[in-house]
């Protein structure tokens, strides 16, 4: 897989590549997604895939969750590699390929307190962490007490040194993060506080490409190629 890191040389020379004359002459696409993402993982291995079945090679950039939908949603870069279904209301440049390519479970961690999650509102009692830039859990905390960090690690940090009672995560990230952290009180409740299809966006000016990415997507999914590749992921971070 190749992936564009974010080193400040990188970025600039990623800019230069993307004026008049090499946009005209370019032969692969590239797709902006949520830096320090498990799920960037897995749904990088399945567009990496689905691409090649058709003939393409792509590129991935990952960038700041808030910055990523600017730069697709421009036309910068070919579309988004994955996100929540309906990111287009905002963003009517990106274009969603109907088939889930990917899911995401909201998880709650603590340090402390323990109780059953049975939605987003019996979050409401504490003070909560969430990543900025990540749509689930800002709509999903809406008028809540909340704090916000700019990375999963200083998310994890800011529960650690009591600045918040819980935080709100992916699972494949928090398991991640409790794999590598030294958070031995650490813990994930269950269940679940949603569960979400993820999809794949492309920008408006490849829209001719959905028919054959969908086909493509179809075939992938009925080989249960997806669920494997998932299971791959999270068996490397657990």
């Amino acid at each position: 897989m190749k992936v564009i890191p974010l080193a400040t040389l990188s970025v600039i020379l990623f800019s230069l590549a993307f004026n008049t004359s090499y946009a005209q002459t370019k032969t692969m696409l590239v797709f902006s997604t949520i830096e320090g993402s498990v799920n960037a993982e897995v749904s990088s291995r399945v567009m990496i895939e689905a691409y090649k079945r058709i003939g393409v090679e792509i590129e991935i950039l990952p960038l700041p969750a808030k910055r990523t939908l600017f730069v697709s949603n421009s036309g910068e870069l070919d579309g988004e590699l994955f996100r929540l279904e309906g990111v287009n209301k905002k963003w009517p440049n990106l274009i969603p390929v109907p088939i889930p390519i990917n899911f995401m479970e909201g998880v709650v961690i603590t340090k402390g307190p323990t109780f059953k999650v049975d939605d987003w509102e019996s979050l409401r009692p504490y003070k909560i962490g969430i990543r900025r830039g990540i749509r689930f859990t800002d709509d999903g905390t809406l008028d809540m007490s909340r704090l916000f960090a700019d990375s999963n690690d200083q998310l994890f940090k800011m529960l650690k040194h009591d600045r918040v009672d819980l935080i709100v995560v992916t699972r494949s990230n928090g398991l991640q993060a409790l794999k590598f952290l030294d958070f031995p009180d650490f813990k994930i409740l269950e269940p679940p506080v949603e569960i979400y299809p993820l999809f794949h966006y492309l920008h408006i000016k490849h829209k001719e490409m959905i028919p054959k990415v969908e086909v493509v997507l179809q075939g992938m999914q009925q080989e249960g190629l997806f669920l494997k590749i998932r299971n791959q992921v999270l068996d490397d971070v657990m």
